[in-house]
């Protein structure tokens, strides 16, 4: 499970429900959450600053999530 998806779930937010807070396609979201798209830089920029942690905290050099 990526640290995106665990900061989602320990916050009480359904993937939908972030995207809709972060005015990004929830299917992006469940893409990156899955590892199965690379993070843009405004998504790494708006789940990083969501979360308050660095994006090197949630994503790897190759945009992936960790």
């Amino acid at each position: 499970m990526t640290k995106v998806r665990v900061l989602r779930i320990e916050r009480d937010f359904t993937a939908k429900a972030l995207a809709e807070s972060l005015k990004i396609d929830d299917s992006i979201l469940s893409l990156v959450e899955r590892q199965k798209a690379r993070a843009s830089d405004r998504v790494r920029f708006k789940l990083s600053s969501f979360f308050g942690v660095p994006e090197t905290e949630l994503f790897s050099d190759d945009r992936l999530a960790i």
